[in-house]
């Protein structure tokens, strides 16, 4: 492990991503790269757990002027940040809960967005 900053640390893989801001919103990355559709991709695609460049490159992942569904995924990804945010999050089943359910939002704008 390398130090890469406070409170950073960069382990045996880290990978970067690029992004084209006109092309791709953090929060939309952040749905889709998190959704059950794109592990299960990945998943069919990977021989190991470590994230390569090139497997990343190859996930069908839409670009946000090319589909209906990305304000919406980035507006749930929104709320499961600040939800997660609070101080008392990991003691608040309530917020856990609420978390899950917008996961669950999250995974059929997904599924419906790849048909």
């Amino acid at each position: 492990m390398t130090l890469a900053g406070p409170n950073v640390f960069c382990a045996n893989s880290v990978n970067y991503l690029i992004l084209d801001e006109s092309e791709y919103d953090i929060r939309y990355l952040l749905g889709l790269l998190n959704s059950n559709l794109l592990n299960f991709i990945f998943s069919r695609n990977s021989t190991n757990s470590n994230v390569n460049g090139y497997e990343v490159d190859n996930l069908p992942i839409y670009k946000i002027n090319n589909n209906q569904h990305a304000s919406k995924i980035i507006e749930c990804v929104k709320k499961i940040l600040d939800l997660t945010n609070i101080s008392n999050y990991e003691s608040n089943q309530e917020k856990k809960k609420e978390v899950v359910k917008i996961q669950e939002d999250i995974n059929f704008l997904i599924y419906k967005m790849y048909n």
